[in-house]
């Protein structure tokens, strides 16, 4: 299998912690696209990917499984041990609202500044610089939110570390890095983002 994929995009790093906890990303060829150049618009890769996005898992048959939550539905069902996704029917509904909660908050909210309040990839798409800046203020609030719950949890969604804590890290490593917050404001969530940093995976 291979997985085409962008080092430093938040999607594509959210399947590679997700394979790697599976201890399946050895099993994979890593093919970088580079979104900077363009490869992602490219005719070969359009015919992976309509929607111009990493990461693109494409099967030994040849077939393609787009969008990391996807990719990792589909490691799920391959691997008999960690259930990342959760065990019991409470387990996993819970780990889907807080995995939810920080895709569609914290990833959101990020990826909106980086590609309105930036120049993002370079590319030549639409920039609305107030919405970017909007959405800054809107991470803040979400991220509140996620303080309070890790304030009497170990892990996002509970007691167990799940996807929803990669979804999280990657999407706060991100924010991170584009200079939007200071972890010293949010004392839970720095403790748990030191936590879970120190996973093997996180280096996937």
């Amino acid at each position: 299998m291979k997985l085409y994929h962008t080092q430093i995009a938040p999607n594509a790093r959210r399947a590679r912690i997700f394979i790697a906890e599976k201890g399946l990303l050895e099993n994979l060829e890593l093919i970088t696209v580079k979104l900077g150049d363009g490869e992602h618009k490219s005719a070969d890769f359009l015919a992976k990917n309509p929607y111009a996005t990493v990461p693109v898992l494409e099967l030994d048959d040849g077939s393609f499984i787009t969008e990391s939550h996807s990719i990792s539905r589909y490691f799920e069902s391959l691997s008999s041990g960690i259930k990342l996704f959760g065990e019991t029917a409470k387990e996993q509904a819970t780990i889907d609202m807080w995995q939810r909660r920080a895709e569609l908050g914290v990833l959101f909210s990020t990826g909106q500044y980086f590609h309105h309040a930036t120049q993002g990839i370079g590319d030549d798409r639409y920039r609305n610089n107030e919405w970017g800046l909007h959405q800054q203020s809107q991470l803040l609030l979400h991220l509140a939110i996620m303080e309070k719950q890790l304030q009497h949890n170990p892990f996002l969604a509970g007691e167990i570390y799940s996807i929803a804590d990669i979804t999280l890290l990657c999407s706060l490593d991100f924010a991170l890095h584009l200079n939007l917050l200071t972890l010293n404001d949010y004392p839970k969530l720095s403790r748990w983002h030191q936590e879970v940093s120190q996973r093997p995976s996180s280096a996937a």
